[in-house]
């Protein structure tokens, strides 16, 4: 049985759990971009450690912290790469946003209660000087509606099914169905296994491989639920007829967390005090800031929030 290597990012995961359900008598080794030199000294030793095996799956992605790392260059060095596209769909999550901390101190993102994931409205009102209670204000249909939140559909569809034209996969059936399933993200760059599974055996179906177990449900613990978890709005999901809620989770690995949900309200509130602790002008975010700078929206929130 061939010996496969998953590299990527989070996806990297749930994508070599099903192959490992798929092909259990192979050898799946997933390697996550960020964790790579944790346990290899040199982008050669990388390369050495690759070429052991019989196809390599990889996302675009930078390859630890070696200079110079990237697909292109191992495209040169390794003769079996078989790229894989890097799922980003935020029609389901259109306020998630990540805040950039302009001086770069400690890390390149601001962090929310659940990591760097953010509400662009919570950042807003913040810079607005708004208080908890006014930016709750503006968690509504009416508000999401003038933001353009129900507009994300076409614009991610059309970008999820290009980046897979272009690598070579042909992901329209593959959104039809999981779109049957409702919500297929759990956050805007976190997909659920559905979609990852989707993925595995169409990396297996590129490189000649016959894996037609369909019951992967039954055995393969999605990873990405131990991440952190940002709900659908109970306002945009009904537009995709399911139901939403306002309960964000944190990240859990370990499974010991006792406070690892949070209510919109408590969400916001933690917000508010993580921005604190920076500059107003040191919290980055391209959408915000042109929020900012629209008049006639500004007055538009600052009538919502009231």
């Amino acid at each position: 049985m061939p010996r496969i290597a998953v590299v990527g990012n989070c996806q990297a995961l749930g994508v070599a759990e099903v192959l490992k359900y798929l092909l259990p008598n192979s050898f799946i080794k997933q390697s996550i971009s960020w964790e790579i030199q944790n346990w290899i000294s040199s982008y050669e030793d990388f390369v050495r450690d690759l070429a052991t095996f019989d196809h390599v799956f990889v996302q675009d992605v930078a390859f630890g912290n070696f200079p110079g790392a990237n697909l292109e260059r191992l495209r040169q060095d390794l003769p079996n790469i078989v790229e894989f596209p890097i799922i980003v769909f935020p029609a389901f999550h259109p306020d998630l946003v990540y805040v950039s901390n302009k001086k770069k101190e400690n890390s390149n993102f601001i962090l929310s209660p659940i990591g760097p994931y953010n509400s662009a409205i919570a950042l807003y009102a913040y810079k607005r000087d708004y208080t908890v209670i006014e930016a709750l204000n503006l968690f509504k249909e009416n508000v999401y509606k003038r933001l353009g939140y129900f507009d994300f559909w076409d614009s991610s569809t059309d970008a999820l099914l290009a980046n897979g034209k272009r690598l070579g996969f042909d992901l329209t059936e593959n959104l039809a169905r999981w779109s049957r399933e409702g919500c297929f993200m759990h956050s805007i760059n976190h997909a659920k296994l559905i979609v990852l599974a989707d993925i595995a055996q169409l990396l297996l179906d590129k490189v000649g491989i016959r894996a037609r177990q369909n019951n992967w449900k039954d055995y393969v613990v999605d990873p990405a639920q131990m991440d952190a978890i940002w709900p659908v709005y109970t306002e945009v999901a009904s537009k995709f007829a399911f139901n939403g809620s306002y309960i964000f989770k944190k990240p859990n690995y370990a499974l010991k967390e006792n406070t690892q949900f949070f209510t919109l309200d408590t969400f916001v509130s933690k917000s508010f005090e993580s921005y604190k602790h920076f500059p107003k002008t040191d919290l980055l975010c391209e959408r915000v800031d042109q929020w900012l700078a629209d008049e006639s929206l500004a007055a538009f929130l600052d009538k919502a929030a009231m």
